[in-house]
């Protein structure tokens, strides 16, 4: 079964499509994505994740020729009956589109045969076929990898750097000296629209309070360093879904500050007590301090619970949907 993938081919960095290609059965084969490729080659199922970033562009011309590709791969699709496969990573795009990218994304959902979805609190409709899927951990992938000591107060910010992830907030908000942090430490690369006003904030910050930054994708080497030199990771995320940096943190056996929402809700009942601590409201520094409070009075001897995400697991869950959409 030839499946191709949506999306970049796995590479030296961590990326969620590993988690499906690397223990797949070696009846699947998988390609991944070119414009050349999903218009020209052959393959019996495609499976989306982000179909937002096909189509965007800062460039109207490129842009432009983008959405006409896409319009051509619908017509392509529909014309074979060539079955689809859509991950739901979030609820809707982080960042909204306009509204002919709104048309094409709803024509794509028409033309998905099963949409997968990473936790139980994905909206479904009821006419959709969705198979749950958890995303998985990544202890085993880490395992080889060299830690740190966790530093007493160091709070780490990692992962790519979006709007919505209120990093910016994080920055005021530790300016005012949250009881319990010492320093707060952030590493990721931010989008193109965020670097100034980052730069700026952080610069500004540093004056009041002791933040130190990396802008920049790091390697698994790099990244299993920062998170296990934190006492704990922050993630005041104005919209809390689903986050691959909430299970590599957990993978690591580093607690996380996270908003409540239904899919923190359910992942602390999951790993058991003192791994996701939750909070309410707007972050404050007097929030910020009772989280690490509440952090700070569990014991935590026993590693996060996180058995029903083992990679092998997941790989052959899609290998079943693939076949499921196909037949």
């Amino acid at each position: 079964m030839r499946v191709l993938e949506a999306v970049e081919a796995p590479g030296d960095t961590l990326k969620f499509i590993n988690q499906i290609v690397d223990f797949a059965p070696d009846s699947v084969s998988f390609s991944f994505f070119s414009w050349r490729r999903v218009l020209l080659s052959s393959y019996d199922v495609i499976h989306f994740h982000w179909p937002e970033h096909l189509i965007r562009d800062v460039r109207p011309i490129r842009r432009f020729v983008k959405r006409s590709l896409f319009r051509i791969l619908l017509a392509r699709l529909r014309l074979q009956r060539l079955p689809v496969v859509r991950t739901v990573h979030n609820v809707s795009p982080h960042t909204p589109g306009d509204q002919e990218e709104e048309r094409l994304l709803a024509a794509l959902d028409r033309q998905v045969t099963e949409h997968v979805v990473l936790n139980e609190c994905t909206p479904r409709g009821s006419d959709q076929r969705a198979t749950l899927i958890r995303h998985a951990h990544y202890r085993d992938r880490f395992e080889a990898e060299p830690r740190e000591e966790s530093i007493p107060g160091r709070l780490l910010f990692l992962g790519r750097i979006e709007p919505y992830k209120g990093l910016l907030e994080l920055i005021d908000t530790v300016t005012y000296r949250p009881a319990g942090v010492n320093e707060l430490r952030i590493v990721g690369k931010p989008v193109p629209d965020l670097v100034a006003s980052l730069s700026e904030a952080i610069d500004r910050g540093a004056e009041a309070f002791p933040i130190s930054a990396r802008l920049t994708y790091v390697t698994d080497t790099d990244m299993v360093k920062e998170v296990t030199a934190a006492e704990a990771l922050v993630l005041p995320y104005r919209e809390m879904h689903n986050s691959g940096v909430m299970l590599v943190a957990l993978s690591l056996a580093r607690p996380v500050i996270v908003p409540r929402s239904c899919t923190t809700t359910m992942l602390a009942e999951e790993v058991g007590a003192g791994w996701v601590i939750e909070y309410d409201g707007p972050l404050t520094d007097q929030v910020l301090a009772d989280a690490m409070d509440d952090l700070r009075s569990h014991d935590r001897a026993i590693d996060p619970v996180l058995d029903t995400r083992d990679w092998l697991h997941v790989a052959n869950a899609y290998a079943a949907v693939f076949t499921s959409a196909l037949r």
